[in-house]
């Protein structure tokens, strides 16, 4: 799915989940998707790049319902929401099982306000002309120089897409202007269970 192209001709789908989606675009893969939150109503229509990637042709919907994509170790696709973390009870502690750390601290890729701009074509619930200026905005709190970032949602989207679509570009460049890393001893924490993803550690 990362690297090959996505093959649905004509290249455009209707009213069809993401979940659905996926299914299709896995299917050729004999990869399972499993679903971990609500993927919402199906789009309207979904239209393909010819030689766009699968993966990327997922991400842009996941950018507009606020949905991560991942996987579960074993092979799978699965759709869960962001933030959606388990307690995995395991600490990393110095002088137990932290070999070495650092730490990243970096907010040139964070703006104090996100506005998002997107359309819904001419037919949309019998609109007689496109629908400009769905407008959708989000502000980080936490950043006190104004810094604007506009987009341009990547599909069709209503007010409420366009709203979700700036909260999220917002939530995801607050979490990645901060990270840890760090090399631990062994592949097993204290409780014996591998480190798996989206876990919560001490």
């Amino acid at each position: 799915l990362v690297d090959c192209s996505a093959e649905i001709p004509p290249f455009e789908v209707y009213n069809v989940t993401m979940d659905t989606l996926v299914g299709m675009l896995g299917e050729k893969f004999g990869i399972q998707v499993k679903v971990e939150t609500d993927v919402g109503k199906p789009f309207d229509r979904i239209a393909i790049e010819p030689g766009e990637k699968c993966l990327g042709c997922v991400a842009k919907l996941a950018k507009k319902r606020g949905i991560l994509c991942t996987t579960d170790g074993g092979g799978a696709f699965v759709l869960s929401a962001r933030g959606d973390f388990s307690n995995s009870g395991a600490a990393i502690r110095e002088g137990e099982n932290l070999e070495s750390g650092t730490a990243i601290y970096d907010f040139s890729d964070r703006f104090s306000d996100y506005t998002t701009h997107g359309q819904m074509p001419s037919f949309f619930n019998g609109a007689q002309q496109p629908v400009h200026d769905q407008v959708g905005s989000a502000r980080d709190k936490n950043l006190m120089r104004y810094r604007p970032l506009l987009l341009n949602c990547e599909m069709w989207a209503n007010l409420d897409d366009a709203r979700i679509r700036a909260e999220n570009e917002c939530a995801f460049r607050a979490g990645s202007s901060t990270r840890v890393n760090v090399q631990v001893t062994g592949w097993r924490h204290a409780g014996g269970a591998l480190w798996r993803p989206r876990q919560l550690v001490t």
